[in-house]
């Protein structure tokens, strides 16, 4: 819309106007490209700050590594606040309450003992143990 001004106001030798609608213009741009800039580093800075990690037994030392290198077979460690990135089979530890609300949509935990499998996306509620790493990415439930 503005364009079109600026080309009628330029018919009519309005070159006062030309001048600041084509700066008003401009400037808009400018201002355009350095917000879609920061918002841009904005998004890369989130997701490099909320990649998951997990605590790994990997050659008999737990290290702790990105979520997106588990490989199935890995033994993990999972305690409540944790986000399960994979699907996994409950090795020994205590009993666990998982929150599967992402699944299942209901918003109740449910109890996991030993040998029970968990799916990716769930959430410890409570307990402690490790875990057996069943499947990842797209094999996962």
């Amino acid at each position: 819309m503005l364009e079109i001004i600026i080309v009628f106001s330029y018919i009519i030798h309005k070159m006062l106007d030309v001048y600041i609608i084509a700066g008003l213009l401009v400037l808009n741009a400018i201002i355009g490209y350095t917000q879609e800039e920061k918002a841009s580093k904005a998004v890369e800075l989130l997701k490099k700050n909320l990649q998951i990690n997990s605590k790994v037994l990997r050659d008999g030392k737990w290290t702790t590594v990105k979520a997106r290198y588990l490989v199935p077979g890995d033994i993990i460690r999972i305690r409540a606040g944790d986000f399960l990135p994979a699907d996994v089979e409950l090795l020994n530890g205590e009993e666990m309450e998982i929150d599967q609300s992402t699944i299942t949509g209901v918003s109740l935990p449910v109890s996991k003992k030993t040998g029970d499998k968990v799916y990716s996306g769930s959430i410890v509620r409570k307990g402690e143990c490790n875990a057996k790493v069943i499947a990842t990415g797209k094999r996962t439930y």
